[in-house]
């Protein structure tokens, strides 16, 4: 009898689920080109900032390229360019210069995002689940009435 538990490849996302990392990474390059950007002063905001937004540009790559081979470093290579290439951008915009470290926050972001992605298999049941399933999950029992 054949072994019906095995995993079953990953179905390919939907095409429209693109939209997700381009409306992400339109708002970066609406953010990059302007001269100012608001920021609280906190030490080193910038950098946390370009971590935590380029690693959910992987993460939003990765799970698109989930059935493609090597998955993960080419979300994190796809992502480092597009960082590399903003930072390319800001050197042209007035009031706003290119850092490498901008780019390194980019790319740690990214490889850790895609790393977390591919070796805890609770977060990615926690993204791919339907939101519908996930608030019933968190949904608190009524406390008894008395």
């Amino acid at each position: 009898m054949p072994d019906t538990t095995a995993a079953q490849p990953a179905a390919k996302p939907p095409a429209w689920q693109w939209l997700y990392p381009v409306a992400v990474l339109t708002a970066v390059q609406i953010a990059s080109g302007r001269s100012q950007v608001a920021m609280p002063p906190v030490f080193s905001f910038d950098k946390v900032a370009h971590f935590f937004v380029f690693g959910l540009v992987a993460t939003l790559i990765l799970r698109q390229l989930a059935t493609t081979r090597r998955p993960a470093l080419l979300a994190v290579l796809l992502t480092s360019l597009y960082g590399a290439l903003d930072e390319i951008h800001q050197a042209f915009t007035p009031g706003r210069d290119a850092g490498v470290a901008d780019w390194i926050a980019d790319t740690l972001g990214a490889s850790v995002a895609a790393l977390v992605h591919t070796r805890w298999p609770l977060y990615r049941r926690l993204l791919n689940a339907p939101v519908s399933r996930l608030r019933e999950a968190f949904r608190q029992p009524a406390a008894p009435r008395g």
